[in-house]
């Protein structure tokens, strides 16, 4: 009994310990979460914005794609990223005119299975470098308009990619 109730204490002492981290940690994540919702919002994508397609050619995106598009910028090794590939490689593709493009940030090597309605791109740039697909956390998702401008983005860290990928709303011209 006497065991059950140092281990008691010493749980509950570990707790206490631990959940001013937790809630620092937590309040973090908001914290950028909300200062990454408006960032380069309403900005255009420009001629800056050069990458490279799985045979290693160059394409500026402004020019590659027309129309409004939806931008997944994801990372290799992040398991909601993977999430997010299965996904893509399974769902029929968008029904509202968007083009839908994957970018994967710091690596060259090919993602595999794509079907033929995602276009994927590749950087070896890291997400956090300064441009219009600028974030801190990966997979975010950003919304272009048909003149590609930025018109919000969603971090799929948390939540389905579905909710992730549903476009808010153009704004009127």
């Amino acid at each position: 009994m006497k065991i059950m109730v140092r281990h008691s204490r010493n749980f509950v002492a570990a707790c206490l310990l631990f959940l001013p981290m937790l809630v620092l940690a937590a309040s973090s994540m908001r914290d950028l979460m909300l200062q990454e919702k408006n960032l380069n919002k309403g900005k255009p994508m420009d001629a800056s914005l050069v990458l490279k397609d799985a045979a290693g050619n160059s394409h500026v995106l402004a020019d590659e794609l027309r129309g409004p598009m939806t931008v997944v910028g994801i990372s290799r090794g992040c398991a909601p990223c993977d999430q997010m590939l299965d996904y893509f490689r399974t769902a029929p593709g968008p029904t509202d005119g968007r083009t839908l493009v994957i970018v994967q940030y710091e690596s060259l090597e090919p993602i595999q299975g794509m079907p033929a309605h995602v276009r994927v791109y590749y950087t070896s740039e890291p997400s956090k470098a300064p441009g219009i697909l600028q974030t801190s956390l990966t997979p975010t998702t950003f919304f272009f308009s048909a003149k590609r401008i930025l018109l919000g983005r969603r971090n799929a860290f948390f939540g389905t990619a579905e909710r992730t990928l549903a476009p808010p709303s153009e704004p009127s011209p």
